[in-house]
């Protein structure tokens, strides 16, 4: 009996303990990390930051294009990766068993290769409506140091016609990140396509939707 309690408890204490090591090696590791590289790959262009003067400059850039372009897809397989082990970690705690993390690695990476492409273009264009959205809540630890530049929100909101496009572009952002709000545990505790994931978020928060829209839409 003793020994049953003992196990349950430092089962219990492990996954606690490896749940705080990955979020603090995510957070300032991983994410310390993404910053030098961004830094760098803005560097290649000469510059050491993006700002109003040389924002056209660094579009017309395709070495910079192609760089920002792998470096949000690398973002997006760690930020996956980095969901996956949480989840993963939730679940064996409530099932009691061990988790090995190089056996959930070697699982995640199997994922990864028998994913299409279709599914990873649709999972980069997800992690993509999620950046505009990190100052409000609808980010995850690698995605919060990337952010749109204060300068290009002032310049849309100096009209009226800018202020208006942007706040319901904001709008639709808002509602498109809670009708995909289960995707991403999905895409974890589902062998299914990304697709799939999509529609099955969309099924999930309809009848949410129609019970709480009013409310938000008041807020």
């Amino acid at each position: 009996m003793s020994k049953n309690i003992f196990k349950y408890f430092n089962i219990k204490f492990k996954h606690i303990l490896y749940a705080v090591i990955l979020n603090i090696f995510m957070s300032y590791v991983i994410r310390g990390i993404a910053v030098e590289v961004l830094n760098y790959i803005i560097g290649l262009s000469g510059e050491v930051n993006i700002n109003f003067s040389n924002f056209k400059e660094l579009l017309s850039n395709p070495i910079l294009i192609l760089g920002f372009g792998v470096y949000l897809i690398l973002i997006s397989i760690v930020a996956y990766f980095e969901l996956y082990l949480i989840i993963k970690l939730c679940t064996n705690q409530l099932s009691g068993s061990n988790f090995e993390f190089k056996r959930e690695f070697l699982n995640f990476k199997n994922r990864i290769s028998n994913s299409s492409l279709l599914d990873a273009i649709l999972f980069f264009i997800y992690i993509i409506l999620i950046i505009p959205l990190a100052e409000i809540g609808f980010s995850i630890s690698l995605t919060k140091g990337i952010y749109i530049p204060q300068f290009i929100t002032d310049e849309l909101f100096k009209t009226d016609f800018g202020a208006f496009f942007t706040s319901v572009f904001i709008l639709a952002l808002v509602y498109i990140n809670f009708r995909l709000i289960y995707i991403l545990v999905l895409a974890v505790i589902k062998n299914q396509s990304f697709f799939k994931n999509i529609r099955e978020s969309l099924e999930l928060t309809k009848k949410i939707w129609k019970e709480d829209d009013i409310k938000i839409i008041i807020v």
